[in-house]
């Protein structure tokens, strides 16, 4: 899930336990956070379930900046890889 955040150094937690007692309220599985990244106005959260996260393994994450000649974190995207037995699979958030 994306949350588009402002200034503030907590929101981030804000997020997180505002999504998962979501997921806990409205969904029968129990889930667990497996990453999560903050740029600077976007706030990434990828959850499992609790039964398969341990299947999930080798988690890595790449950011692309593409604002003010690619410095800034003002706009972009990330790029979560992982594997899930041994399939590799992409989460692409921008």
């Amino acid at each position: 899930m994306t949350a588009m955040l402002g200034p503030g150094e907590d929101r981030p937690k804000c997020w997180e336990n505002l999504i998962s007692s979501y997921l806990v309220k409205n969904y029968r599985a129990k889930y667990v956070k497996i990453h999560s990244h903050l740029m600077m106005g976007i706030y990434s959260l990828v959850f499992a379930k609790t039964q398969i996260s341990d299947i999930i393994s080798n988690i890595k994450m790449m950011k692309v900046k593409t604002g003010f000649q690619g410095i800034a974190e003002n706009k972009g995207s990330v790029i979560i890889r992982y594997l899930r037995f041994l399939n590799n699979l992409a989460l692409i958030l921008g």
